[in-house]
């Protein structure tokens, strides 16, 4: 896609999943005229805060049972979903294949036809945007989902945005989102992979992760021995360098944000925006249930399907995700075996499959 060089006049409104999300007073940041960016599990929410109709929604293709309940959000028309957002870091015919081997049918290709956009190729973002994703990446962490979405939003031309639900994981609660029923929970890759680690770190002696484990913090923090250690790819710091970047690429933008008290000092580091709290906003009418969220316990996993998200899981934590592990652990043996990992990688065919 190529990036974009004119102002779209209209507003956008960036959802992510905090727990700002959930504050019905969030409905402010949206008018008449305002576009909507979800992203991920944003049909999980328990009122319907921002309306029906979603603009564009970026979910993690990474995730095997995510997809398998948007198939049913869509075929339920729970949500008018206008496009989905595929990020360029794989093909599209690689998610076709992918899930054709999980579903047996051809969904998320008819998905593509219908729904699909790719997101900017990496060389279009401004320079100085791709230099601030470049010093990160060489650190091993990448920008948040909302925060990419930030920078989707202005490469497409949008110099009105609203960002509400990028918390930085710094609340109790994670989400604001409706918990999936424990059989859907327990396909999923944030509790598959906690349930490894911990299994590695009772061998080890070390405290065992609970459900908040992979709350990102900032660099320096990563190797604190607490049961909030970070198993993840991302940092506070990284997404505030990011947001920043575009800003200063984009100086004619204007970003409002909605956050929770605990949040504001960290928006705060952002030159140059507007920072509204539940306080700023008076009283607005209760929001709508979600009349999705009772269909949940009737969505099922085959046993094929169960073996198959399993198998997919095992092979995202094995190319990844035990790299990251090994590295908030044990940083004397990471720096030993990345090296070698990589010269295995770079000239053996194990390079094709991560």
């Amino acid at each position: 896609m190529e990036k974009n060089q004119t102002t779209n006049k209209d507003s956008i409104l960036i959802v992510g999943n905090g727990p700002s999300a959930a504050d019905p007073k969030a409905a402010y940041l949206k008018d008449a005229n305002t576009k909507v960016f979800r992203i991920n599990w944003f049909f999980l929410e328990p009122t319907i805060n921002f309306g029906r109709q979603v603009d564009w929604h970026m979910p993690s293709f990474k995730e095997l049972t995510l997809i398998h309940v948007l198939r049913h959000v869509i075929a339920g028309e729970h949500y008018d979903i206008k496009q989905l957002i595929y990020r360029e870091s794989l093909s599209t015919k690689h998610y076709m294949r992918r899930y054709r081997r999980y579903f047996g049918d051809d969904f998320v290709q008819q998905l593509y036809e219908k729904h699909g956009r790719h997101m900017f190729a990496v060389s279009e973002l401004p320079t100085g945007v791709q230099a601030m994703l470049n010093k990160h990446q060489k650190n091993d962490t990448y920008p948040t989902a909302a925060v990419l979405a930030f920078t989707q939003a202005a490469a497409m031309g949008f110099r009105d945005i609203r960002i509400v639900g990028l918390d930085f994981y710094r609340n109790d609660s994670m989400y604001g989102l409706h918990d999936l029923p424990a059989y859907l929970h327990n396909f999923c890759y944030g509790p598959f992979k906690r349930q490894v680690f911990n299994k590695i770190r009772r061998l080890s002696g070390q405290s065992l992760l609970s459900d908040g484990f992979h709350i990102p913090l900032d660099k320096g923090q990563a190797h604190q021995k607490t049961d909030r250690m970070v198993i993840s790819t991302h940092s506070i710091q990284t997404d505030i360098d990011i947001i920043q970047a575009v800003l200063d690429a984009y100086p004619d933008i204007e970003l409002t944000v909605f956050c929770t008290e605990p949040v504001l000092a960290v928006w705060q580091q952002v030159k140059g925006i507007k920072l509204l709290t539940t306080g700023d906003i008076q009283d607005t009418a209760p929001a709508p249930d979600n009349r999705f969220i009772p269909l949940l316990d009737t969505i099922k996993l085959n046993r094929a399907q169960q073996i198959k998200v399993v198998i997919w899981m095992w092979h995202g934590l094995l190319s990844w995700d035990v790299a990251i592990f090994i590295r908030n652990h044990f940083p004397n043996l990471y720096r030993i075996l990345r090296p070698l990992w990589r010269f295995i990688r770079d000239r053996t065919w194990i390079g094709r499959w991560v």
